[in-house]
């Protein structure tokens, strides 16, 4: 069964992403993000969040067909 991908979406304006919309069965894909990072400074936290076909719900209770990911760093500003 294919991978489809209904939605992509970033927590924030300062995050793009690109993905394609069906992954073939057994096939991989990359899905690019890429992070603005003009105005921020110290510590991010950034989430996209991909909706796609996957049913049911895991053990914890929780719909398959919505994954997070998270993106994590530090913006270090030179100092002047």
């Amino acid at each position: 069964c294919d991978l489809k991908i209904h939605k992509v979406s970033a927590s924030c304006g300062c995050t793009a992403v690109e993905s394609e919309d069906v992954i073939k069965a057994g096939a991989t894909s990359v899905i690019k993000a890429t992070f603005n990072s003009s105005g921020q400074k110290n510590k991010i936290n950034k989430n996209i969040t991909i909706i796609t076909n996957i049913p049911g719900r895991d053990a914890s209770g929780r719909d398959k067909n919505r994954i997070i990911l998270r993106m994590k760093g530090t913006v270090n500003v030179p100092k002047k």
